[in-house]
């Protein structure tokens, strides 16, 4: 949730509570109107346009992957990803 503008981690625990366990953008653009509207009350009308603007522009992807094999994976091997907008480095 935090790609989409304006939202800071402290709107964070709006999305998980113990009424919805809002994890992904989709399930947030999955919701009603006025129960999105709820969640993001503390924005304004034009942050809240901007918000649901940037969710409708976003792609829907679904795929699945099937590994057949036994995969092997190298000790000098180094897998990079995103988490928080910071890139982390594991090494094997």
């Amino acid at each position: 949730m935090m790609q989409l503008p304006h939202i800071t981690e402290d709107m964070q625990k709006y999305f998980m509570s113990k009424k919805r366990q809002i994890s992904t953008i989709q399930q947030f653009c999955e919701m009603k109107e006025d129960d999105r509207r709820g969640i993001l009350k503390a924005l304004g009308d034009d942050q809240f346009e901007d918000v649901m603007k940037v969710c409708g522009s976003m792609p829907l992807i679904d795929f699945k992957v099937h590994v057949e094999g036994t995969p092997l994976i190298p000790t000098d091997l180094l897998l990079f990803y995103w988490k928080d907008c910071q890139m982390i480095r594991i090494t094997f």
